[in-house]
């Protein structure tokens, strides 16, 4: 059974890879804003299976900020932290899809 950080009690220590890419994806599609559902999640459903734990962390990083400010930070509202830059970048390019507006 894994134990919790005093840290962050919601980051368990010691879980395996998988179960910590299933959390984080159902993180990911429970957000609170529907676009941030939609953009992180289907982030996540197309890329956790493949990331690593430096990524698995990054990512979980970017999740850790408020809807409303990566709303902000994606639209262009708000400059971006440094350190969430990188991800972010990643999550906005893999949702620009070119075929988006011509189906149905």
């Amino acid at each position: 059974m894994p134990q919790f950080s005093p840290k962050n009690a919601a980051k368990p220590v010691g879980e395996s890879i998988e179960i910590r890419r299933k959390r984080l994806k159902i993180r990911a599609w429970r957000r609170g804003i529907k676009e941030m559902d939609l953009l992180i999640g289907g982030y996540a459903d197309a890329h956790l299976a493949d990331m690593d734990a430096a990524a698995l962390d990054e990512f979980e990083t970017l999740m850790d900020e408020h809807d409303q400010d990566l709303l902000s930070y994606a639209t262009g509202l708000k400059p971006v932290p440094e350190h969430l830059k990188s991800m972010l970048e990643r999550v906005i390019a893999d949702a620009d899809h070119p075929s988006w507006g011509l189906m149905g």
